[in-house]
């Protein structure tokens, strides 16, 4: 049953929460469109009205346990099974409002869904925490970016610094940062932020979906007028999480002007791993890739261990698998959308240079990315989306 809610403070945006069935989804245009006719002749759906959310329930809806200020009729009940609790948030796309979801608005949306939930562990710094049967997760609004994830009776899987700052618009050292619209230093403008300014925003959420084993969010960058002036093209830019036994995190650009454009981004995953002296890296050798430390181009010719500091893009559409002995557990990296895979590691003399990284954690982490980077450089056309997208999972160590 779908209720509309106008948002405190902004009341342009109108929020539809749906508790609906598996084998109906909200994106199904006609069946959203009968909902909506179902709960207009029962007078339920007025954007004019607030309705309190709640966890939805886990049988069929009975009209007569609404809130008495609605009017009260005939129980309805859907003829769909089980249950699967999902959040859809449709609102204008407002170039020129670039405010934050408040941790208030993010509870309130999310409450439909029990595996979801938020927490700030820093004023002005709300988290996401995803909790299935199979994994759990937490993500931030900031960068949209996926700091923890750990699979059902396993150890952590990303790394994250001890001294990584929850603060806004700084660039939080570890989970899965999204490297865009550019990866590296700006190709033209050396003042404009490493990586692209992705990182450090606050995102939208704007569909949340969750069951017993996996939850999918999906986040849109709100663009202004200060994003314009570092990257001038019309576009929309999602990302798409999926949380289970496997994590995915897709990052996806559609261009909506007239007039294509270039980008390289990169998922920026940090991988925990028991002792970087043990950990070999399969899937890249055989392959050409630049060496970021002095600009050349080299072959790798034999299996990848890290042994100093690493910095290379390895041109490459194939899988990695990171085979980490002190943990005694492997760890695949499959990707879509790239013909490039970054690997790095500081070393022990760059690390001392990194404020938000203690001297010896290279030891902790490697980082595995999947990217488009280097020579590695999509055009999307007008009216096309580009994905990039990387799943992450756990293999027994062979």
């Amino acid at each position: 049953m779908p209720v509309a809610q106008d948002i405190e403070g902004r009341p342009e945006i109108i929020r539809l929460v749906d508790h609906f069935y598996q084998g109906v989804r909200t994106d199904d245009l006609l069946g959203f469109s009968r909902l909506q006719g179902r709960c207009r002749r029962k007078r339920l759906l007025s954007p004019a009205r607030r309705l309190p959310i709640t966890a939805p329930p886990r049988k069929p809806l009975n009209i007569n346990a609404l809130p008495r200020k609605y009017p009260r009729e005939e129980n309805f009940d859907s003829p769909f099974p089980e249950p699967v609790a999902t959040l859809r948030i449709l609102s204008s796309f407002n170039q020129g409002d670039p405010a934050m979801q408040s941790p208030a608005q993010l509870t309130r949306i999310l409450s439909v869904a029990p595996e979801l939930s938020i927490s700030e562990p820093e004023p002005g710094f709300p988290v996401i925490k995803v909790a299935t049967k199979t994994s759990t997760a937490t993500i931030a609004l900031q960068g949209a970016q996926v700091l923890t994830w750990v699979p059902d009776g396993h150890l952590p899987v990303l790394y994250v610094s001890p001294r990584a700052k929850y603060e806004a618009g700084v660039p939080f050292r570890g989970g899965i940062p999204v490297c865009w619209p550019w990866f590296g230093p700006h190709p033209n403008d050396p003042s404009l932020p490493q990586h692209g300014f992705a990182r450090t925003r606050f995102w939208d959420l704007i569909h949340a979906e969750s069951g017993a084993s996996t939850a999918h969010l999906t986040f849109r960058l709100p663009l202004d007028a200060e994003t314009r002036k570092m990257f001038p093209h019309d576009c929309e830019v999602t990302v798409h999480i999926t949380v289970g036994d496997k994590l995915s995190v897709a990052l996806k650009t559609k261009n909506t002007g007239d007039t294509p454009f270039q980008i390289t981004s990169a998922l920026h995953t940090y991988l925990t791993v028991g002792d970087i002296d043990r950990v070999q890296v399969e899937g890249i050798k055989e392959c050409h890739y630049i060496d970021q430390l002095d600009g050349t181009s080299k072959f790798q010719e034999t299996p990848v261990k890290i042994e100093e500091e690493t910095d290379r893009i390895y041109r490459s559409v194939a899988s990695v698998l990171m085979r980490d002995l002190g943990k005694k557990r492997s760890v695949f990296v499959d990707k879509s959308g790239s013909r490039s895979t970054v690997l790095w590691n500081p070393w022990i003399e760059k690390s001392k240079t990194i404020k938000d990284l203690p001297d010896r954690d290279y030891k902790e982490f490697v980082c595995i990315e999947t990217a488009n980077a280097g020579t590695d450089k999509p055009t999307v056309r007008p009216n096309r989306t580009h994905t990039l997208e990387t799943v992450i999972g756990l293999r027994p160590l062979s």
